[in-house]
């Protein structure tokens, strides 16, 4: 039977992974695809409890101005709900395309990396 690997050896290979994959997955690929899209850019800003239903509205009201600007920018002659609704869709899937194609090529590594601590 073989022993086995010490907990250190193991933590640290999926430390890496885990914080790699996050930091891919926080921006990287969302910003791509954005970009790839010619989409508005929304800086994220994590709702508080804190937030009175005033600072929520607040929020509401800031990202539609910013999608209003954009569309002005953009020189989009029809732009509605179902607009928006398909561009949000298309971006969900090529973010979504980029997440699956590097999870699988870490999972490759993160396979060889494992079977490397079996072996030591």
């Amino acid at each position: 039977m073989t022993p086995l690997p010490n907990k250190s050896d193991l933590y640290d290979t999926v430390f890496k992974f885990v914080s790699e994959t996050a930091f891919a997955l926080g921006g990287d690929f969302v910003d791509a695809a954005r970009k790839e899209l010619d989409m508005w850019e929304v800086p994220f800003r994590e709702p508080l409890e804190a937030d009175s239903p005033e600072d929520l509205k607040a929020r509401k009201e800031e990202i539609d101005k910013i999608k209003a600007e954009w569309v002005k920018k953009a020189k989009k002659k029809k732009w509605g709900e179902e607009e928006e609704k398909e561009m949000v869709n298309e971006f969900k899937k090529k973010a979504q395309a980029r997440t699956t194609e590097y999870l699988l090529n870490k999972f490759d590594h993160f396979e060889e990396s494992a079977e490397f601590v079996k072996t030591r």
